[in-house]
């Protein structure tokens, strides 16, 4: 029994630790927070795309230098739902799709997600335009979560639009692969909290979306490279994790304690709750030291008192508390 309950203490020593390990992870995995500031930020409305109102890409960068991995944190409006995808962009252009949080606050949603690149992308729709007859009328308003150093915001004109004003006027346009013409505007810098708001109007009188009148095929979904949840600490997360961590710990304690107090089959030792049995290296070399010894005699193997078996490192009866004969 005490051979073995060494090396079962290690085995629970390295559970724990695998256990603390699995809980404090999440937190190590997001411990570098939001980014201070985005390099730039391109805010791209597609009108009346694949589906009714706009398709809305927001598109970024982060400043050089910056640690990685940070959590991005953004606010779409509820109706929408949520985005339709939220992915990090390597150095080579590649595309990691990562299942971010939401969390409803009033008519908002917040997204988060953690990214471990420099440039960010993520998508969503909104119904938002005022429909009268033909006439179409959007006002889109932007509140920046973060300090941007070069703002953009951009609108795919529709396919069959016609008599396109912008409020205030585009700073340029340009045609894209589609064939569509993208109006832009150059916002600049922009502080946190601040509100951008570009109104847009034009007829249309095809009811067709672009998609479909040009043959385009809608793009599927695409898979998270995690395969669940995105962990981004909540509070009462926190709270879990400190929990378990503080129960790990108490029993740990309470198996140390126990331990230090016990041997054998229950009964508390004779020699003290932290004093040695057994004398180690160091103590038979002592006794050496001291000079002649008594005679050595070989320990007896059952209690001369109750007779039960014992042990080879046994100096008292585990049954009787009887000391052992030649110890």
């Amino acid at each position: 029994m005490h051979a073995r309950v060494p090396g079962c203490l290690r085995y629970l020593g390295a559970s724990l630790a695998v256990i603390l390990g699995g809980l404090l992870a999440p937190l190590r995995a997001h411990a570098e927070g939001p980014p201070a500031r985005l390099k730039s930020l391109t805010v791209s409305v597609w009108l009346e795309y694949d589906r009714p109102g706009g398709l809305y890409i927001f598109r970024g960068e982060l400043p050089a230098g910056t640690t990685l991995p940070v959590t991005l944190s953004f606010r779409v409006p509820a109706r929408s739902g949520g985005p339709s995808s939220t992915a990090g962009i390597d150095q080579a252009g590649n595309y990691h799709y990562i299942r971010p949080t939401l969390k409803e606050d009033g008519d908002t949603i917040i997204v988060e997600y953690p990214t471990n690149w420099p440039s960010f992308q993520f998508e969503y729709y909104d119904d938002a335009l005022v429909r009268q007859g033909q006439n179409r009328q959007l006002e889109f308003s932007y509140r920046a979560e973060y300090a941007i150093d070069q703002l953009v915001l951009e609108v795919k004109q529709p396919y069959g639009a016609t008599g396109v004003t912008f409020d205030p006027p585009a700073d340029a346009q340009s045609q894209g692969e589609d064939g569509l013409i993208v109006h832009r505007r150059n916002v600049g810098a922009v502080a946190p909290g601040q509100d951008v708001v570009w109104k847009v109007a034009y007829n249309k009188s095809d009811s067709r979306l672009s998609a479909e009148a040009l043959g385009i095929p809608t793009p599927g979904s695409s898979a998270y490279e995690d395969g669940q949840p995105a962990a981004v600490p909540t509070a009462a997360n926190h709270d879990r994790v400190i929990f378990a961590v503080l129960a790990v710990l108490g029993l740990l304690a309470l198996g140390g304690l126990g331990y230090a107090l016990f041997s054998g089959n229950g009964q508390p030792s004779r020699a003290g709750a932290w004093g040695k049995v057994q004398p180690g290296a160091t103590g038979q070399r002592r006794l050496r030291e001291r000079g002649p010894q008594l005679p050595q005699v070989r320990p007896a193997r059952y209690c001369h008192q109750c007779g039960a078996p014992l042990s080879k490192g046994d100096l008292f009866c585990r049954k009787c508390g009887t000391r052992r004969r030649g110890a």
